[in-house]
């Protein structure tokens, strides 16, 4: 969740996403990308919580600071990476 939160600050690069998030998360992330800004405060995790509805997947929601806002993120994790035994984003939204 961090390395998406700092994706979407523009504080990190597009590119560190890929291989963690899948085609449409990844389409979903650059539209929602913020200018980089040195007056504004970077982005920060406040809280994160999981919950793990099969094995093979993972419910995530996020409370962040991010753009001088609070913002909520819900997130889906699957267990199907590229290779075996890695955790692929499949869904995201920051709300």
């Amino acid at each position: 969740m961090r390395v998406v939160v700092e994706v979407v600050d523009g504080r990190r690069p597009l590119r560190q996403l890929n291989g963690l998030v899948g085609p449409r998360v990844l389409r979903y992330v650059t539209a929602a990308v913020l200018a980089p800004s040195p007056r504004r405060a970077p982005a920060k995790l406040t809280s994160v919580h999981v919950c793990m509805p099969a094995r093979d997947a993972a419910e995530v929601t996020a409370v962040c600071r991010l753009g001088g806002r609070v913002r909520a993120i819900a997130a889906r994790l699957d267990l199907d990476g590229p290779s075996p035994g890695t955790w692929t984003c499949t869904a995201l939204r920051v709300l």
